[in-house]
């Protein structure tokens, strides 16, 4: 991983530990280029994955306004942007809610936790492509129905599918180049996303209003992440050295038979692969904020049950035939003699 610093430094995860070596010029000769919106990491070794974790839950899950569950999925959603080149498929992650929800504080929450800064900001497809194809997280703010063109839903299918998108290079008439966009795409909106393909690939969260935290300074909180954001990232590297990565693949294929067997046919089935990495960055994660408890798959099916509601009530309420249908079986439910005479 590229710590972004004046060093040019990499730290390099295996074997349960954290080495830091020049970029370049390592044993490996590994070669990493800079994120553009990524600030230097300051890593210190010193601070272990119990403490990292401790700052994670306080300053980044807990001020989000949503379920406990859904916390730790955003959670995990995020922490995967470590680990992109090891999945082609990505899960999309739509924050839903009325104004004021909570919805855009949550993109800045998980901004300013991987880039040191809010980049959360809306802009033309063009810069969407270019900024996809230098940085691990892009986010889509405010992007309703009406900004929903083709171009738009093109972007986000090339993240979600890990494929390439290919073109003539500028000035040439033969020439191609291909452009792949390798990160994570937050989409913060009010209305519900209207293409199928869309939908079975977006996790979906919604704000409501009863978990907003009364008193919460969002500028103050946001720099005091800012300020342990280094901290916070040293001890979730050992975190992911040790925990996560030993028999990553093994663990990840395991977990993919196993959802395969409770969820052969849930409504997120395309983005089974993905979630593989997710719930093993979770195991991960709750041995320490929960080391007394093994709740991992309880969590699971949390997720894959409120996911399966609110993909069966955006088909509902997007599809007009389902709409009717449905609005057609309530008033039969709710006339039912009625009904029967007529």
């Amino acid at each position: 991983m590229n710590l972004q610093d004046q060093a040019n430094r990499l730290a390099r995860l295996g074997q349960g530990r954290v080495e830091v070596a020049p970029n370049g010029s390592n044993p490996d000769n590994v070669m990493l280029r800079m994120a553009d919106k990524m600030a230097p990491i300051n890593f210190d070794p010193g601070v272990n994955s119990r403490e990292a974790v401790e700052f994670f839950n306080r300053l980044v899950l807990e001020p989000l306004a949503c379920e406990p569950e859904n916390r730790l999925l955003l959670g995990c959603w995020i922490l995967t942007a470590f680990f992109l080149d090891l999945t082609s498929e990505k899960a999309l992650l739509k924050l839903s809610g009325h104004t004021g929800s909570g919805k855009t504080t949550a993109a800045r929450l998980l901004s300013c936790l991987l880039y040191g800064e809010d980049h959360v900001e809306s802009a033309t497809v063009a810069y969407y492509y270019a900024d996809a194809a230098r940085n691990p997280y892009l986010i889509c703010d405010n992007l309703e129905t009406e900004n929903m063109n083709p171009n738009v839903v093109q972007i986000l299918l090339t993240v979600a599918t890990g494929i390439a998108k290919g073109k003539r290079k500028g000035g040439t008439d033969s020439e191609t180049v291909r452009e792949k966009a390798n990160c994570l795409v937050a989409i913060t909106a009010i209305e519900p996303l209207t293409k199928p393909e869309l939908i079975n690939r977006t996790y979906d969260v919604e704000f409501p209003a009863m978990f907003k935290k009364n008193g919460f300074m969002q500028r103050a909180h946001l720099a005091e992440l800012v300020r342990n954001r280094s901290r916070m990232l040293s001890g979730l590297f050992q975190l992911f050295a040790r925990e996560v990565l030993p028999g990553l693949e093994e663990r990840r294929q395991q977990v993919m038979i196993r959802l395969e067997t409770l969820y052969p046919r849930h409504a997120k089935q395309r983005t089974d692969s993905f979630l593989t990495l997710m719930i093993v960055i979770l195991e991960a994660l709750l041995h320490v904020l929960e080391p007394a408890r093994d709740r991992v798959w309880d969590l699971v099916g949390w997720w894959i049950q409120y996911q399966g509601r609110l993909a069966e009530e955006t088909e509902r309420d997007t599809n007009a035939g389902v709409y009717l249908l449905d609005a057609l079986a309530k008033e039969m439910t709710r006339h039912s003699e009625e009904f029967e005479q007529e």
